[in-house]
């Protein structure tokens, strides 16, 4: 049984994460997917489809094809009945090339696939989209050669959409050709129906890819700005990640409107694949304040296949064991992958590191999205993107979430640092003017000590020689220089007096009025830096609040009770007051005002509250201290 909270938690949240993609993977699968679409599908080579059928429906042609191995076919082939080359029925996407899942057979050569189509006799636009097929091919409608994309020797790849009228049995002959590429023939079903139903899903597919790759590109850019700005490695490597997500995930666009005759494409889409990994990881890492084990020897890993991967999908190999090798090797780095994330995970939650939970959420994420392939086979998205794809989105939001919590907390920490400084600074400035009130004090006491020696010497004289009225005249000759200290303690509370000296002397140098009845003991159930942030704030601003107008006036009325705390400053003003809810806005910058903000979080700190009004430019700030036993036998 484990004893450890924080690891239960984290185990808990890497349960529930990964049970609720595996849902999230299941409804998609179940319900956006062209391989469990409930369209009609072909059977032993033919799709009969009515009217009624083809009104409102469009088909996934998955199931059925005739598939002609090692055999690059016409419609003349076929003029004499079916070639004597042998011939399967097959399921699109079943194989990824010619090899036909033969660890031994090459994934080069051709290919031909065939399908009748019996459609209503009334002539109809119908369109027929192709995703990518790796290879060069031929595509025939009855006897026509609709398209013809590449050469026996080099394969173009794109997206395609063939419109055409049609009516009765209509023969589908696409013949393929590879010799240059892992990937052959056709990976990916084609998609058929009426012209205009078709272009409405194509429509609504590029629209919902179009906002996913607006929505990662912002993210970028968010952790991009941000990274620099703060100088961040979180949020750079976000900022990286989600350029790569970005490239995994653009290709359905980038098809759509562009064709390419070279394996780059392909080749950055592998490299993309294993460096989101890579920087997943080093997400974690900096998550978890680097309480990871083999972290440097996963990173090089990674790396080192993310560019073996790019390689492998810009290099020509004929060899089969080439790639069975490669997929062997996949298979390994996904389990080194779910297991290096697993582990350092529970690991860093054993340590206690904060960034565990979060670490947790992915970490249930990935290995789903990583093994999807095999849980979930012939998966086809009709209008959204596969798991890895979503997985990817997912990370970046938690990465964006993560680095939003952390810019919150600094900027917290920013205005608190403000605040404080502005308390110590306000402090320091007191303890000054008192600094310098008593040196001068000091050097007037001195000055005066040394005086009265001859004064007394004087007096002396005077009076051994019987000379009274002149002792008199001379001690009347010094009155007015003999000055008396007219400082008047204006609160009992050390604090509050200090704060109210020194806001009485500004005062007084601006012509302010100020009247001040506050009856407030030193032994106030209320810590120091509290009284200094409530009352200095309360008294800085009135006393800005009075600059630069006519019959500026400050009244401060405050008492204490039992239990209870009262304050209420008013002071005249001419700004405009703003103000929204609770909270008022700065009279000194954009944005609420930070020393209002601070009273009342030190009137919620002791079950208090805060009142501010104005009207006839009188401002009325009160502010209600409340204390419980508990408090006062604290103090």
């Amino acid at each position: 049984m484990i004893k450890h909270k924080p690891l239960k938690k984290v185990l808990l949240i890497m349960l529930l994460s990964a049970t609720l993609f595996w849902g999230f993977a299941k409804f998609l699968y179940e319900t956006d997917n062209k391989y469990t679409d409930d369209s009609l599908q072909p059977i032993s080579g033919i799709l009969a489809l009515s009217q009624e059928d083809v009104q409102n429906d469009l088909f996934f042609l998955t199931h059925g094809w005739q598939y002609f191995d090692n055999a690059f076919l016409t419609p003349e082939d076929f003029e004499q009945g079916i070639p004597q080359t042998p011939m399967q029925f097959l399921t699109i996407g079943k194989y990824n090339n010619f090899s036909l899942g033969s660890n031994r057979q090459s994934p080069y050569g051709v290919a031909t696939y065939r399908l009748i189509l019996d459609l209503p006799i009334t002539p109809q636009i119908y369109a027929l989209e192709l995703p990518e097929i790796y290879s060069s091919y031929n595509i025939y409608i009855n006897e026509d050669l609709v398209l013809s994309m590449g050469t026996s020797k080099n394969i173009e790849i794109g997206r395609k959409t063939i419109c055409f009228s049609a009516s009765g049995p209509t023969e589908l002959l696409i013949a393929t050709a590879n010799n240059s590429h892992y990937y052959s023939g056709m990976t990916f079903p084609p998609a058929f129906g009426l012209h205009p139903v078709i272009s409405h899903w194509r429509d609504t597919a590029f629209s919902l890819h179009m906002f996913l790759i607006v929505l990662i590109f912002m993210l970028c850019l968010f952790a991009l700005y941000f990274g620099i700005k703060l100088k961040n490695k979180s949020a750079l490597r976000l900022s990286l990640l989600s350029f790569f997500v970005l490239m995994q995930s653009i290709y359905p666009v980038f098809f759509r409107f562009f064709s390419v005759k070279h394996h780059f494409i392909y080749a950055l889409e592998l490299f993309s694949i294993y460096i989101i990994y890579l920087l997943i990881i080093q997400l974690q890492h900096g998550i978890l304040n680097g309480s990871t084990i083999f972290y440097k020897p996963m990173s090089r890993l990674l790396f080192i296949f993310s560019c073996l991967s790019f390689l492998y999908g810009i290099t020509s190999f004929d060899s089969p064991l080439i790639h069975h090798g490669f997929s062997i090797l996949v298979l390994f780095i996904k389990y080194s992958i779910a297991i290096y994330l697993l582990v350092n995970t529970i690991y860093g939650a054993y340590l206690g590191e904060n960034g565990a939970s979060l670490a947790a959420v992915f970490t249930g994420v990935v290995p789903i999205a990583l093994f999807s392939d095999r849980l979930f086979s012939f998966y086809e998205p009709i209008y959204g993107s596969f798991f890895s794809e979503y997985s990817g989105l997912i990370i970046v939001l938690l990465g964006a979430s993560y680095i939003w919590i952390n810019l919150t907390e600094a900027y917290r920490f920013k205005v608190t640092f403000a605040q404080e400084k502005r308390i110590l600074t306000r402090q320091v400035a007191i303890q000054k003017s008192q600094y310098l009130q008593i040196t001068e004090k000091i050097e007037e006491t001195k000055r005066q000590r040394h005086d009265l020696r001859h004064h007394f010497k004087a007096i002396y004289l005077y009076l051994i020689e019987n000379n009274t009225e002149k002792a008199i005249e001379y001690l009347g000759s010094q009155e007015s220089s003999w000055k008396y200290d007219d400082t008047i303690l204006l609160c009992e509370n050390t604090i509050a007096d200090a704060l109210l000296q020194y806001y009485k002397k500004l005062c007084n140098q601006q012509n302010i009025e100020l009247y001040i009845s506050l009856s407030m003991p030193n032994d106030l159930p209320i810590e120091d830096i509290d009284t200094s942030i409530f009352l200095g704030n309360l008294l800085e601003n009135a006393y800005h609040a009075c600059l630069n107008m006519d019959n500026p006036s400050i009244k401060i009325i405050g008492h204490y009770s039992d239990d209870c705390f009262m304050l209420q400053i008013e002071n005249t003003f001419s700004s405009e007051i703003r103000k929204k809810g609770d909270y008022l806005y700065s009279s000194k910058h954009e944005g609420f005002g930070i020393g209002t903000t601070s009273v009342q979080a030190v009137a919620e700190k002791y079950d208090g509250y805060t009142n501010f009004e104005h009207n006839d430019h009188i401002f009325t700030a009160s502010i209600t201290l409340q204390f419980s036993s508990d408090v006062m036998s604290k103090n």
